[in-house]
């Protein structure tokens, strides 16, 4: 299941976006031919902690991560001012490398842990938008629309269920704390108005309910 499309609103050209996605591509490229992983690949509680975010093991790695962080990241930049998107990214990813090591003894590289705090994010601004997800099944692609949330609360059950069950080399630790950091801020960002969304947010559904 592949998603292809949000329809969470765009309301400003997606600046600080774009500047991670330009940024990570570099570096990443940089990396990939020169073979010197040394100063992005985080081992511990480190100086790497703030430049593992912005490289990645190789190119398929890199577009699947940017991929999300365009289709999700967007609403997002286009909502608060571009210094508080890029720092807020860069503390998700920070947050996520410790939460990895103090969990995990393996090193890490990559946008995971960051971009699952813009998608944690995403899904307290936007929790009744929709995804439009691209399936495949018996050699035929099915196209279908489904609630956000149902998505990415879907992939956050995957990712927690990764940090027991798997022996893989996904820094699922990192995920998943990245994902609740994003949902912390946004729930902070929502219920004191710091930010203006047009419908319901996540706080505002929960608010309903007391």
């Amino acid at each position: 299941m592949i998603p292809i499309g949000v329809d969470a609103p765009i309301f400003e050209w997606p600046k600080s976006n774009i500047v991670i996605l330009v940024l990570a591509t570099i570096l990443s490229f940089i990396v990939f031919a020169s073979g010197n992983y040394n100063l992005v690949v985080s081992s511990g509680i480190d100086f790497q902690l703030t430049t593992y975010m912005f490289a990645h093991a190789d190119f398929w790695h890199l577009f699947g991560n940017m991929y999300f962080l365009w289709l999700f990241g967007n609403p997002i930049s286009g909502l608060i001012a571009w210094w508080k998107y890029l720092l807020f990214f860069f503390l998700a990813g920070v947050f996520s490398g410790i939460a990895h090591h103090i969990f995990e003894n393996a090193a890490i590289i990559g946008a995971s842990g960051a971009i699952n705090g813009v998608v944690g994010f995403f899904l307290v601004l936007f929790p009744n938008s929709k995804i439009n997800c691209l399936f495949f099944a018996f050699r035929f692609a099915y196209v279908f629309e489904i609630r956000s949330y149902l998505v990415i609360l879907f992939w956050f059950v995957v990712d927690f269920s990764g940090t027991f069950y798997s022996n893989d080399s996904i820094a699922y630790v990192g995920h998943v704390s990245g994902f609740l950091f994003g949902v912390i801020v946004g729930c902070i960002a929502a219920y004191y108005n710091l930010i203006y969304v047009a419908g319901d947010t996540l706080v505002d559904k929960f608010k309903k309910q007391i």
